[in-house]
């Protein structure tokens, strides 16, 4: 009976000795795990500043678009404004004399056609 218990605990032994051995794998396995996850990690950090470094230099670039908008096209409309209004100006300045011109020339249209009939009539009669 005493050969039958510590052939029992003989039994027991072997499977705590197989348990303990699949815990160990099991162990490896999760450390192996654990240093991939750690390195996948580490890809990830390096790949984050990446992307930091990216958004720093858009934020930059954002900025000297801004600036280079209010100081140059700013400056462009500005200067395009005044043009215009030197033309309202001239135009202004113009306007009575395109006037008198116009009326001028009507007067040179009413003489000339009363000139001609007048040629017509002495030519007529000659």
């Amino acid at each position: 009976m005493e050969n039958e218990i510590l052939q029992q605990i003989l039994s027991e032994l072997k499977d705590l000795k197989q348990g303990q051995v699949k815990l160990e794998q099991g162990q490896t396995k999760l450390v192996i795990d654990m240093e991939e996850l750690k390195q996948d990690m580490s890809d990830v950090k390096v790949d984050v500043a990446g992307l930091k470094q990216d958004i720093i230099e858009v934020k930059q670039d954002v900025t000297n678009i801004k600036v280079k908008l209010e100081n140059e096209t700013n400056k462009h409309i500005q200067i395009i404004a005044e043009g215009h209004i030197d033309i309202i100006r001239r135009l202004d300045y113009i306007q009575p004399i395109v006037e008198t011109l116009e009326d001028d020339v009507a007067v040179i249209k009413s003489v000339v056609t009363g000139h001609s009939k007048e040629i017509n009539i002495l030519k007529s009669v000659l």
